[in-house]
């Protein structure tokens, strides 16, 4: 027997009889939600950066009696990003600014750049990508580079370096194939 709504809340302790649950607009909403989702999904389109992860043994290092003019089998070339800058290095030496007559500073400071009335200390990406054309032009076929970011790099940064080392202005490749080592943490 059917009750009003205001019936039920007076009833006794004794009398016990079984609701009806209507579920069908929480289905319908159910429902709105997966196709709203599938939608979405198809529309949405993520970047995917193609990198390797560093290989432990196996290099071929160039000995000492190779040819003076002759480069060595792998450059190893390896972008360090520091709170201060950048230091390139290469073959195992390091090209820092101790080589540059700044001994304890990076390469390629940061610079200080002014947009819209803010003036901002920001990574010289630039001149990163220059110093990057020069060893492909001392080592043309080499390929592959190594990054290694201090803990408090962002993320965007180690992202901007990758661009600047794949390709040049012009559109010239010059180290597509990127490798982490063992500073950057996710």
């Amino acid at each position: 027997m059917s009750q009003k709504p205001s019936d039920r809340r007076h009833r006794e302790p004794g009398d016990e009889e079984a609701l009806d649950l209507d579920v069908t607009p929480f289905l319908n909403i159910m429902f709105m939600l997966i196709l709203s989702t599938m939608t979405l999904t198809a529309w949405t389109q993520l970047a995917m950066l193609n990198v390797q992860a560093p290989q432990i043994g196996g290099g071929n290092v160039g000995d000492g009696n190779a040819g003076a003019d002759a480069p060595p089998s792998t450059l190893n070339l390896t972008v360090f990003i520091l709170k201060d800058g950048f230091n390139v290095g290469a073959t195992g030496a390091t090209l820092d600014g101790g080589s540059e007559g700044r001994p304890g500073q990076p390469l390629i400071p940061k610079i200080q750049v002014t947009q819209g009335g803010k003036s901002t200390v920001t990574f010289d990406f630039q001149a990163l990508q220059k110093r990057l054309i020069e060893i492909k032009k001392t080592f043309p076929t080499e390929q592959s580079m190594i990054v290694s970011a201090d803990a408090d790099i962002e993320y965007d940064d180690i992202v901007h370096v990758m661009d600047a080392a794949r390709k040049s202005s012009d559109g010239k490749l010059l180290f597509p194939s990127v490798a982490f080592a063992a500073g950057i943490v996710g």
